[in-house]
């Protein structure tokens, strides 16, 4: 994998909401919006209910919205986005 990608899933309990490889990522965290990138340190962040911003290799930007609470893992150049309810806002 490119050093400057990682991967990044978004998990509702009904379904896979993205699953795919990301250069940047923005979230509403609890404590405000915060960004990752490649090599981000391990880190376990609650989300409140807001917009999450993805930049894919392509530059294409992608955004979703989280209509929960939930979290937002870090670990091993991998992001995992576990909510109760998201959906893909289209373009």
């Amino acid at each position: 994998m490119n050093d400057k990608v990682f991967q990044v899933d978004i998990l509702s309990p009904q379904s896979r909401v993205y699953s795919g490889t990301a250069v940047s990522l923005a979230a509403p965290g609890e404590l405000g919006s915060f960004g990752v990138l490649a090599g981000h340190a391990p880190l376990l962040s609650k989300l409140v209910p807001g917009v999450i911003l993805l930049k894919e290799p392509s530059g294409q930007i992608l955004s979703f919205r989280s209509k929960a609470k939930g979290f937002l893992e870090v670990l091993k150049n991998e992001v995992r986005v576990l909510v109760d309810e998201a959906e893909r806002i289209p373009a």
